[in-house]
């Protein structure tokens, strides 16, 4: 298990680096060797910010908690991340996340279209706000679905291991998912 501690806004102290290192030995025992681990600390203001994210065998697990302590909220963090790796493990070797998904017809309307509707008048053209670079990796339909659960994340972007091809999966309000297929023409 590789362990990375980097404290942002703050100093980091030996106590919580060992009380980090103490908490997550207790773990260890779940974690593959190969596992790295990152551990993000930060305050802003009065906010203490533990963010813990961890790569085990090509999946990432990643949680965020926030507090007015910093040992609790590290406490929280690395119990959530054993949560987290725990629901991982029972999907991936029970083989429960493998239901199909319906394919249903997707209305696609353009915000232009959208404001236009409801005032009458053209709405201003949205901005970029954030960006942010997504690495595309190949699995099936199930494995991006099992992703989307696991990173809780409304949607995923991935290729396709059949068809190569990039497609989107999102989950949609009513808690099912949607898939977006491209069609090159």
């Amino acid at each position: 298990m590789h362990l990375n501690i980097t404290a942002r806004h703050m100093d980091l102290t030996d106590g919580l680096r060992e009380h980090i290192e103490k908490e997550l030995k207790k773990l260890q025992r779940h974690f593959h060797k190969e596992a790295d681990i990152q551990v993000r600390l930060r305050v802003e203001k009065y906010r203490h910010i533990a963010e813990v994210s961890c790569n085990v065998g090509g999946s990432v697990l990643q949680v965020s908690e926030e507090t007015k302590d910093m040992y609790q909220s590290v406490d929280r963090a690395i119990e959530s991340i054993g949560q987290r790796y725990n629901k991982f493990k029972s999907k991936k070797w029970s083989g429960k996340g493998k239901t199909r998904l319906k394919e249903e017809p997707i209305e696609l309307v353009s915000p232009e279209a959208e404001g236009q509707k409801k005032t009458g008048k053209p709405k201003a053209k949205p901005r970029i706000i954030r960006s942010r670079k997504y690495a595309v990796k190949p699995m099936s339909v199930d494995e991006a679905a099992m992703q989307i659960d696991l990173l809780e994340n409304n949607f995923i972007v991935y290729t396709d291991s059949k068809t190569e091809q990039v497609n989107v999966l999102y989950r949609r309000k009513d808690g099912n998912f949607g898939l977006i297929v491209p069609i090159y023409e």
